[in-house]
């Protein structure tokens, strides 16, 4: 399992300073069809999706619940387990990434989906 996990999809729900609070992100593409890999785990955050549901009523105003201390500790993991579809990747070890960093880099223009950065073809 990765040791950190840097995200720099800011648009999407998991993402909280860089860091993504689900508990597993999937990379999917690597294969003979996608050159590219990308985090399948990506969720748009519309709307303030995520500010509005973790609003604290008992913070004060304009606090999210998210700040507190306890929050970062609760929800802001380390790294969230990475199941690793890119069957060509180096670091793919039967669906585990055992890279020691996982990178998901921002998109570009042409893709759809957030790349993983770590993403290393096998030779």
């Amino acid at each position: 399992m990765p040791r950190t996990l840097h995200c720099q999809a800011s648009e999407c729900v998991h993402n909280q300073e860089e860091r993504c609070n689900a508990n597993v992100i999937q990379i999917r593409g690597g294969d003979r069809k996608e050159n590219h890999t990308f985090c399948d785990s990506y969720v748009e955050n519309t709307n303030d999706f995520i500010d509005r549901a973790v609003k604290d009523t008992t913070a004060e105003p304009g606090r999210r619940l998210l700040d507190t201390e306890f929050a970062k500790e609760f929800f802001l993991k380390d790294s969230p387990r990475v199941v690793c579809f890119a069957s060509r990747c180096v670091y793919n070890d039967h669906l585990k990434c055992t890279a020691a960093a996982v990178d998901i880099t921002p998109q570009k223009e042409e893709q759809t989906h957030y790349p993983c950065g770590t993403f290393k073809e096998k030779t």
